[in-house]
């Protein structure tokens, strides 16, 4: 491991802890138990080397799923980020996110070199708001104008999907295909992400602009259909949209070409950055309280095994995970690993760190001084499972 420097002002705090302890010597002092500096060569309390900041504070201590929110936000528990969003409450105080304990343990999906066997397992999901877009049960409400087909396919691109024919009409005579989503969880006039798999078939491939009036659409927002790389045959598409009223949200697959393929796996998600799960931490909420140190929060992911071959809901296929300072503190840091979905299984340990000098900690704060987050907010919706969330000191470097 590299060692790293901190800066001057927690190397001066740090002068003035040994210096303090050196005179408490033998009458005890803060970071020292029997003048330990001088017995394990180590500056300040063993805890602060080899404890877990934050072993008390598991996501079973979690305050997400309350619907009412607190005044304040809370500190010393994991919450939803998105809860204290302005109108949350007064549009539905839907869930767009979970977090529910399997009842298992880690040993139950595998094993990891720092996992404990033991610790307790929790599903998180990033919630698709829509239901039936993998099209296993069925293929849902789609109107084909003209030339232009959508037919129920056994066989597609992710279990069952809907083969599209898409036609060029003309401007008094146009040729597409609608397809109105599932749109019971959406409020009218919030944003939301809408996503769908395609692969083609036949005709050819080229970018969709709205600088025509032959354009694929959700409501009045132009859809990232096709890449501008003419020779891919298979891609992901969507777009940030509107909520219109319900029964009202559709979406719209027109082009300039001719084309046959196919479209599965349409999901919808709330939009916006703070689709987060998180701590807040005082520095008294954790064990030992948080000093002026390098820091390292983890935690182990894994994928879900509840999810089906081709039905939503599907797994996560990414998590992100971050270090945050409070405008009573001050850090920069690095990311040291973020989860991607492989279809192979097993834990793995995805980590952030406190780098180019410690976290700093204003000596007047009396609130949270540090956020731990669990970032979905570029996911797709989806499951992961989680478990051992630590935060842990590095005192004298890495």
């Amino acid at each position: 491991m590299v060692d790293r420097k901190r800066d001057s002002n927690a190397f001066s705090s740090r002068v003035f802890r040994v210096a303090s302890a050196l005179v408490a010597c033998g009458a005890g002092a803060v970071f020292f138990s029997a003048c330990s500096l001088f017995q394990t060569g180590r500056i300040f309390n063993d805890a602060y080397y080899d404890d877990n900041f934050i072993a008390n504070i598991g996501f079973d201590q979690f305050v997400g799923d309350e619907t009412t929110v607190p005044s304040s936000a809370a500190t010393g528990k994991w919450d939803f980020e998105y809860r204290y969003e302005t109108g949350w409450e007064t549009n539905g105080s839907y869930p767009y996110i979970t977090l529910v304990d399997t009842g298992n343990t880690a040993s139950t999906y595998g094993s990891g070199d720092g996992l404990s066997s033991s610790a307790e397992v929790y599903r998180l999901e990033l919630v698709n708001l829509v239901s039936n877009g993998d099209f296993e049960t069925s293929a849902g409400t789609w109107l084909g104008f003209n030339s232009s087909t959508a037919i129920y396919s056994p066989a597609g691109i992710n279990g069952k999907s809907v083969a599209l024919d898409l036609q060029v009409g003309t401007p008094t005579s146009e040729s597409y295909v609608t397809y109105a989503i599932d749109d019971s969880q959406l409020n009218l006039g919030l944003s939301y992400d809408l996503n769908f798999k395609w692969k083609a078939s036949s005709g050819s491939i080229a970018p969709v602009t709205t600088n025509s009036t032959l354009f694929s659409k959700i409501n009045s927002t132009a859809l990232s259909f096709f890449p501008a790389d003419a020779t891919s045959l298979i891609g992901q598409g969507g777009s940030n949209f509107i909520a219109a009223s319900a029964g009202s949200n559709i979406m719209v697959f027109r082009i300039p070409t001719p084309w046959s393929g196919m479209i599965d796996d349409v999901t919808v998600k709330k939009t916006g950055s703070n689709m987060n799960l998180r701590l807040l931490l005082t520095r008294q909420d954790t064990e030992p309280d948080l000093e002026d140190f390098l820091y390292i929060f983890s935690v182990w992911v894994c994928p879900d095994g509840s999810v089906g071959t081709n039905t939503s809901p599907y797994n996560l296929n990414y998590l992100g995970i971050d270090m945050r300072n409070t405008s009573s503190s001050t850090l920069s840091k690095s990311v040291d690993s973020t989860y991607s979905y492989s279809s192979s299984s097993g834990w793995k340990k995805i980590s952030v760190r406190v780098d180019n000098g410690n976290l700093q900690i204003a000596s007047s704060a009396t609130g949270a001084v540090l956020e731990l987050v669990l970032n979905l907010s570029s996911s797709l919706p989806g499951r992961v499972l989680i478990a051992q969330p630590e935060l842990r000191a590095y005192p004298d470097g890495y």
